[in-house]
């Protein structure tokens, strides 16, 4: 409710706070009960709640002696008149269902993201952006990044253990990354295969082992949505390989996207529309030229540091609730030759 003689001045006019708190109740679909602007009808008559329901230029309904006037709490008759009305609103209030613009799919869901040292975030407290997705969302999940793991076969360390690992656990949401390491160690990029035959892979370079991984994503996550995250771009890195241009890398990358259907977020290239602007992920969000985002605030590097994960992280977390097990998912398995298993399973 209003209080227009309020003893504390900053309450005398609260219209900007309510104003916004109801456009934050409609994005969340969270019904209210507008006591500033409202009206009740009273014998057929719709009256102002504050005004003339509660009089609250007056003191009649609010707090008396010792009080002093203006106290900005009702007392005794005041809760007397306004509790029927909150007592009407609340029985008009429907269980567990949205009615405002806002409508989360990612809510109460499980994912697992799996990656390298940026999906896995080591230094981070709040575990990269899988955690921070969670978080927000109302979401379980596992941060199964592995630092230094690469998506080939030139290193032992390989994004696909972790799916041998994780296979019997079931996610509503697997998130995929990886590419960095395979650049950082010159990794051969290799080409899009025109087979499902996971033996014909070559795993040795970054597109066959990428088939790799979505074919086993594809086997082990089949009712998953699925997601992949192009890198962001690291133009000033000295982590040597190619890392200051891994634009070929992640072309291929998209290719393999296309062919097993598994949609990208390209945060290397990618942009993204805010207030009519375009923006680029890489250079207008995470401003990896100005290192403000990155490992040490050093330009150089490339790791995102905990301001980069805070701010990278809604558009993944965005970019997530449009994923949905595609139509005509079934299509690449029925081109397998044989459900071929991952190396000892």
């Amino acid at each position: 409710y209003s209080r227009p003689n309020a003893k504390d001045k900053p309450l005398i006019n609260m219209s900007e706070y309510f104003a916004m708190a109801k456009k934050i109740c409609e994005k969340w679909g969270i019904s209210y009960f507008d006591m500033y602007w409202g009206t009740v009808n009273v014998d057929g008559e719709e009256l102002a709640i504050s005004s003339e329901l509660l009089l609250s230029g007056e003191d009649t309904h609010f707090k008396q002696d010792p009080h002093p006037k203006g106290d900005i709490h009702i007392g005794a008759s005041g809760y007397d008149l306004i509790s029927p009305y909150i007592g009407e609103w609340i029985s008009t209030i429907e269980h567990n269902e949205y009615h405002g613009t806002y409508n989360n799919p990612l809510a109460g869901k499980s994912a697992i993201f799996f990656g390298d040292s940026i999906t896995e975030a080591p230094n981070d407290g709040k575990i990269g952006w899988g955690g921070r997705i969670a978080d927000s969302n109302g979401m379980t999940y596992l941060n199964a990044g592995s630092s230094g793991a690469t998506l080939s076969i030139v290193k032992t360390n390989r994004v696909i253990t972790k799916f041998k690992e994780n296979r019997r656990n079931k996610y509503d949401y697997v998130i995929m990354h990886g590419g960095v390491n395979a650049a950082m160690s010159s990794a051969p990029i290799g080409e899009v295969s025109t087979t499902y035959k996971v033996e014909e892979f070559d795993t040795a370079t970054f597109a066959g082992a990428l088939e790799e991984l979505f074919y086993n994503a594809r086997k082990y996550y089949n009712n998953a949505a699925l997601g992949y995250i192009i890198n962001y771009a690291t133009p000033n890195s000295e982590k040597g390989g190619k890392t200051k241009d891994m634009s070929a890398y992640f072309e291929v990358a998209k290719k393999v996207c296309d062919k097993w259907d598994i949609p990208y977020l390209d945060l290397y290239s990618g942009t993204v529309e805010e207030n009519g602007k375009t923006l680029s992920y890489s250079y207008d969000i995470l401003k990896v030229n100005t290192g403000e985002y990155m490992s040490n605030n050093d330009a150089t590097e490339v790791h995102i540091n905990s301001l980069g994960y805070d701010v990278i992280a809604p558009y993944i977390g965005e970019w997530m609730k449009t994923l949905k097990l595609p139509e005509g998912v079934e299509a690449p398995l029925a081109n397998f030759a044989e459900q071929t298993p991952i190396n000892g399973d």
